[in-house]
């Protein structure tokens, strides 16, 4: 099978963006992994992010949608040995990832000051696709973790998992 992860980390000193992939064929695969900040889209609804190598859509209306676009040498020839289609914008390859979050619940943990705090939205129950893997469509499962705050003594994040 397939195994994607993603991570967003963002303060104010530092912000990194790492993605890779693990399958029997490939073996583990760094697709992304960079310090330049992504840029938001404040007036997109829900969570807009995006960079030369990725774009993150989780528009609140319970779909997620994500594109990896590896700048990387090894990513690349990766992505094109599993048959991943170019990008039209890009000439590199595109893996596309769609997915509708199940069930969702949130929390604001404890300590969060609630002015500049965001809940904590956790979604165990995510069913995904991978628009083309090996030349067919990839269905599966995903988990999805995401928060911001500024917590006390502690650093402020937004992650996406």
């Amino acid at each position: 099978g397939l195994f994607l992860a993603l991570r967003v980390f963002h303060t104010a000193s530092l912000q990194s963006t790492t993605a890779w992939l693990h399958e029997p064929g490939l073996g583990t695969v760094e697709l992304v992994n960079t310090y330049t900040p992504l840029a938001a889209d404040r007036a997109a609804p829900g969570l807009f992010l995006e960079g030369e190598e990725i774009t993150i859509a989780d528009g609140g209306d319970g779909s997620v949608a994500i594109d990896l676009r590896p700048t990387s040498a090894s990513a690349i020839a990766a992505l094109r040995r599993a048959q991943v289609g170019d990008g039209a914008s890009t000439g590199r390859p595109e893996l596309r990832l769609r997915a509708n979050e199940g069930h969702a619940f949130g929390w604001i943990p404890a300590g969060a000051d609630g002015s500049s705090d965001g809940p904590v939205i956790h979604r165990p129950q995510m069913t995904a696709r991978v628009a083309s893997w090996r030349g067919e469509e990839v269905s599966g499962y995903g988990y999805s973790k995401r928060y911001y705050a500024i917590y006390p003594r502690h650093n402020g994040w937004r992650f996406i998992h």
